[in-house]
C-alpha cells in the first residue's frame, strides 16, 4: 500500500479537483459557476478574417446554446467589451464571466450591423 503526502496547496488542489470531477460525473456540469451558453471565436489574423468572412479582427460570437441568452447576443456579433472592460480574446471574456456569481447580469458591448450595441446577459 502506498501513501501520498501533499503540501497544503496540493491538498487544496486535489480536494477541488475531486469535487469538480464528482459534479461533472453526477450532473454533467460544474454547479455554482456562471455559464452563459456562448461559444466565442478569436479572429487573430487577416487570413482567419477572410476565411470567416468578417472584416475586423477580434472576438466573435460563434454559436449560442438554445434557450440561453438568445435575445441578447447574436451569432456574428464582435465583442469589444465585457463589463466595460475592453476585450481582445475569448480567454479575457471567460475571465470576466468567472468573476461573477450564477445569476449576475453581465453587460457586453458588441459591434452588430455596423453599430455598437450594449446587451445584458445573465
Amino acid at each position: 500500500m502506498s501513501v501520498l503526502v501533499f503540501s497544503d496547496a496540493q491538498t487544496a488542489a486535489a480536494a477541488a479537483a475531486t469535487l469538480l470531477a464528482g459534479q461533472l460525473i453526477e450532473k454533467g456540469y460544474v454547479s455554482g459557476r456562471p455559464y452563459i451558453g456562448v461559444t466565442f471565436y478569436d479572429i487573430e489574423s487577416t487570413q482567419q478574417a477572410l476565411y470567416m468572412r468578417v472584416n475586423a479582427l477580434g472576438v466573435y460570437v460563434y454559436s449560442l446554446e438554445d434557450g440561453l441568452n438568445e435575445n441578447a447576443l447574436k451569432v456574428g456579433d464582435r465583442v469589444v467589451a465585457a463589463d466595460s472592460t475592453e476585450v481582445s480574446s475569448s480567454s479575457e471574456i471567460k475571465s470576466i464571466v468567472r468573476q461573477h456569481a450564477v445569476g449576475d447580469e453581465i453587460s457586453f458591448t458588441v459591434y452588430r450591423n455596423g453599430q455598437l450595441t450594449e446587451v445584458k446577459v445573465t
